[in-house]
């Protein structure tokens, strides 16, 4: 149960938390906004998946199931943002 609480606390500051992560790793790692990489993928569920899923457009082909999309934002080979 604590891990679940726990990580209710940290949905609540994810923004937050990613927000400083970047500002620190740029400046550590020198990173460079340029060019920075949005990506997406699904994940489909077989029996019955989280409240996230959803029917939709399914880059598996699989539209009789239901799926979470993951979006992930790189720079420089480094994640810096990620939405489900």
């Amino acid at each position: 149960m604590l891990i679940l609480v726990s990580l209710d606390l940290l949905a609540e500051e994810k923004s937050r938390i990613e927000e400083n992560l970047f500002e620190n790793l740029i400046g550590a790692l020198d990173l460079s906004l340029d060019l920075v990489f949005y990506d997406l993928t699904s994940s489909y569920f077989e029996g019955e998946g989280p409240d996230l899923a959803n029917f939709g457009y399914s880059r598996d082909r699989r539209d009789d199931r239901e799926q979470i999309v993951l979006g992930i934002v790189m720079c420089g080979g480094v994640p810096i943002a990620h939405e489900v």
